[in-house]
């Protein structure tokens, strides 16, 4: 749940009043990390924001970086998960700003 009306919870990690109930870089809960396996790294920007879109029977991914590029990334069920990520294409959409 995004709420801007949410309080701030109890948590292992240090959260201001400024941070919580915004409606981005809302805290999920939970003491657990997520764990997986990456199905796509990129080493040469940060990645500040991802969105995903199913079509057919592909999921395509749009990665927002720090740089202001917006990457485009297709990601299928096979082969293997380590193999199944293909970066296709690179948008400069805001160049020299980070994509939110």
């Amino acid at each position: 749940l995004l709420n801007k009306e949410l309080v701030c919870i109890n948590s292992p990690l240090k959260i201001e009043d400024d941070f919580c109930g915004q409606d981005f870089n809302q805290p999920l809960g939970g003491t657990r990390p997520v764990e997986g396996v990456p199905l796509f790294q990129d080493k040469t920007d940060r990645m500040t924001a991802v969105a995903t879109y199913n079509y057919n029977e592909h999921t395509v991914v749009f990665i927002g970086t720090k740089a202001g590029y917006l990457k485009k990334v297709r990601v299928d069920a096979v082969p293997r998960p380590s193999h199944n990520a293909m970066l296709y294409e690179v948008v400069a959409a805001m160049e020299g700003s980070p994509i939110l």
